[in-house]
């Protein structure tokens, strides 16, 4: 009780000061929170020889991470990772769904180049990580030899202000056989 007379009698004193203070209490909710951070990484499994022969299966490894403080204000609403594979570069096994990834879809453009998309659930928890493997390979007898790939997946929410962020990049080179 002593704490509330106190109060309205500093905001009788500072009227200007108890308005700021509260308008700020209401924009906030009451508690600051920052919105999530996307994070996504991609390497190579086997991280070495990056001279990969057509037909042989490699596996570009996406580890991800919905970094925030404070769950449920700062979840990932509406993630995805698109993979774009570079021309030449095939999906041979799609990873398992496993929650929070509840979505897989490859679609082919005209040139035969296929994306990735991977679909989480509509609310991934603030702070979450995971790591998907996307099992892949050279064309085997449509693919040059001596054929340089780069390969980068990007992560996205629909969160309001929160800006996708673009995984480092992944090289390889085809060998054909002779």
């Amino acid at each position: 009780r002593f704490l509330i007379h106190a109060c309205r009698r500093w905001a009788a004193r500072k009227p200007l000061q108890a308005l700021v203070l509260w308008l700020g209490l209401l924009v906030l909710g009451g508690a600051a929170h920052a919105a999530p951070s996307l994070e996504l990484q991609k390497t190579l499994q086997p991280v070495s020889p990056t001279a990969i022969r057509t037909g042989v299966v490699f596996a570009y490894r996406l580890t991800w991470k919905c970094a925030g403080a404070v769950s449920p204000q700062d979840d990932c609403q509406g993630m995805k990772i698109v993979d774009p594979l570079p021309p030449y570069v095939e999906l041979v096994t799609p990873p398992a769904l496993n929650s929070p990834l509840v979505g897989i879809n490859t679609t082919t453009d005209g040139s035969g180049n296929q994306t990735v998309t991977l679909s989480f659930e509509p609310n991934v928890a603030a702070g979450s990580t995971g790591t998907i493997t996307l099992e892949a390979r050279y064309k085997p007898g449509a693919t040059p030899d001596g054929v340089t790939s780069n390969n980068v997946a990007t992560i996205s929410v629909t969160n309001p202000g929160v800006p996708a962020v673009n995984s480092n990049p992944v090289t390889t080179t085809s060998v054909v056989d002779t």
